[in-house]
């Protein structure tokens, strides 16, 4: 049977908690269908009240233990200290060979040895832990990175042919709710790769019975720290930047920027369009390969039906 390093590192990433980046004690199955430490979920959801890898509403009462999964980490536990002792009585098997040497030579060559030795020891142990620490980061990055890439007739936002020059293409989809809950104003961030020097952040928003509230959107550049989003707060009215349209043909913003239900400042934008759903734009000169930040604070005023979504085409 293989047993490599790498197998076993690589082993070890489905044994990780994604928030303490350590290997699980009391693994946990939440209803995003991540597993998290339970401690470190727990507190989470004390402090959030959402999945840290989704975003989705989670509760501590749906918290599933993984029994599966917390065998696995005591197996791994159990190897390593079998491990441990096996390297330990190669140590000792090499000291009693110095021991046997040391009659023939020395003092003085003998303690070079053994420093030597020493010197050999730790930089095997630094070496590996820094791939270790390499695996855990790359790993820690592929889950909260965007997929740069989407098939247009998988998001149903590219079937409609929309008026006011409003049809989208190349979309990467960023976020997606549907039929939810009412909730308060929720922080959303997401990373995103640009692939094109002219980019279109699009939030679709329907809400049969209430309203969408969306306040405080950005986009920024994270090498020059520079914001693309104008008038990210609906401070402004008419709103500069942005534009609206849907499948009627209608595209007046003024009406939609609301005073009564804003997170930070004295408005915010507000949609509840029934059947199909409105959509928000605002058009941004990226830079082919650079990383961007996008945030925004978002809230349901209403229950279902409902539905919103957040992309970026080009």
């Amino acid at each position: 049977m293989e047993n490599t390093s790498d197998t076993t590192v690589q082993s070890n990433h489905d044994l990780i908690c994604p928030i303490t980046l350590e290997i699980y004690r009391d693994p946990v199955l939440a209803e995003d269908g991540h597993i998290y430490e339970r401690t470190a979920i727990s507190q989470w959801i004390k402090q959030q009240g959402t999945s840290p890898l989704t975003r989705e509403p989670l509760n501590i009462n749906n918290l599933r233990s993984d029994e599966n999964i917390k065998q696995l980490c005591q197996s791994y536990r159990s190897d390593s200290i079998t491990y441990n002792g096996q390297m330990n009585l190669v140590s000792i098997t090499t000291n009693q060979l110095d021991a046997h040497a040391e009659r023939q030579i020395p003092c003085k060559q003998k303690s070079n040895t053994k420093r030597t030795l020493l010197i050999i020891i730790i930089i095997v142990s630094i070496i590996s832990s820094l791939i270790i620490a390499t695996f855990v980061i790359l790993f820690h990055i592929r889950s909260n990175s965007v997929s740069e890439t989407s098939t247009i007739n998988e998001n149903p936002l590219t079937l409609y042919k929309l008026p006011n020059n409003c049809t989208l293409s190349t979309i990467v989809p960023l976020f997606s709710w549907n039929n939810m809950k009412q909730f308060n104003y929720t922080y959303y961030s997401k990373l995103y790769k640009a692939t094109s020097t002219q980019t279109i952040l699009t939030f679709a928003f329907r809400n049969d019975p209430s309203y969408w509230c969306l306040d405080n959107v950005s986009v920024m550049d994270i090498s020059s720290q520079t914001e693309l989003i104008i008038n990210g707060g609906f401070e402004n009215n008419p709103s500069d930047g942005f534009f609206r349209c849907n499948s009627y043909g209608n595209s007046s913003l003024n009406l939609f920027l609301a005073s009564p239900y804003p997170y930070k400042g004295k408005r915010s934008f507000c949609d509840g369009s029934v059947g199909l759903p409105d959509y928000l734009n605002q058009r941004l000169h990226t830079k082919i390969g650079h990383v961007y930040h996008i945030s925004f604070w978002l809230q349901n005023m209403g229950d279902v039906l409902n539905s919103a979504q957040v992309v970026m085409s080009h």
